[in-house]
């Protein structure tokens, strides 16, 4: 018996993770991609539809994965005003990295026709959304949150309600600068200690053990950097549009030197390693420059 629809926007390799985990976890999943090869590819897993239109009634849950505001506003409100088609008593969950004052306004516009309506951007990427072990920040309200539960829950091992509409977003443009940081930190850490003549990874195990210790080190570090894989599946441009919308954030709210000078190093660290060159490649401890 199946626990619900669930209609997946955007099959990229994020969106085809989560929808690929909601069918394994005994969901009924329709999908839309403008890309048709992304359609193309579950096919053999679901049904798709060739026009976000087509999903209005289709399903108890719209769930969002979309590069930024711009496409999640188009399918919502311009191209196909899908909010307009929805009825009242659905939920639209969105899991994009958005730029919350757009996803305040669309909340806005969705409670108004008694839809819900999250943020709820995700960290873990593709093979956390498979094995279902993302951690999800939500904004909006708890209703909401109690309406979405089984899909984030089938998704997610940690859930977190950070508050209002916009603060799942806000959440995870701290999160990534945080994580823009480490990256760049402590990859210069362990290039300083290589050079120093200490061993990559028995630095780390050491760093590890310490308060030093941080998700790339941990993780990252020996998943994705010391054996030269880079193959996490962020790009370097993905990263700086978020850095973007923190820079976007400390001109509204709070300007800060020392963040801004790191989202503009972010910036020249894309110029030079190529904007599709994943992220982890920032932290490569090869002492060639």
């Amino acid at each position: 018996m199946t626990r619900g629809t669930v209609a997946v926007i955007g099959l990229g390799r994020m969106g085809a993770a989560m929808a690929g985990r909601l069918i394994e976890q005994g969901f009924e999943v329709v999908g839309y991609d403008v890309q048709p090869q992304a359609r193309e590819a579950l096919q053999a897993r679901a049904e798709v539809v060739e026009s976000a239109a087509a999903l209005a009634g289709r399903a108890d849950w719209y769930l969002i994965s979309l590069p930024s505001s711009r496409e999640v506003e188009q399918i919502l409100i311009q191209d196909t005003g899908l909010l307009r088609s929805l009825e009242p008593g659905a939920c639209v969950i969105d899991c994009s990295s958005s730029d919350p004052r757009s996803t305040r306004g669309l909340a806005e516009v969705a409670n108004s026709r008694g839809i819900a309506f999250l943020d709820a951007p995700v960290s873990g990427g593709p093979a956390g959304a498979e094995a279902g072990t993302l951690a999800i920040a939500v904004g909006g309200t708890v209703d909401a949150l109690e309406t979405a539960w089984p899909v984030l829950g089938a998704m997610a091992a940690r859930i977190v309600h950070v508050g209002d509409s916009g603060a799942g977003h806000v959440a995870k443009i701290a999160n990534n600068l945080l994580c823009a940081a480490h990256l760049m930190v402590d990859g210069a850490g362990v290039r300083l200690a290589a050079a120093a003549g200490v061993d990559p990874e028995r630095l780390l195990e050491a760093v590890n053990a310490g308060s030093g210790r941080s998700a790339v080190t941990e993780a990252f570090m020996p998943k994705w950097v010391l054996n030269n894989a880079f193959n996490s599946g962020f790009t370097m441009s993905l990263m700086q549009k978020d850095l973007g919308l923190a820079r976007d954030l400390l001109a509204e709210f709070r300007d800060d030197a020392m963040l801004s000078g790191l989202i503009d190093r972010w910036d020249q660290e894309t110029e030079r390693l190529g904007g599709q060159s994943d992220f982890t490649n920032v932290a490569s401890v090869s002492l060639r420059e």
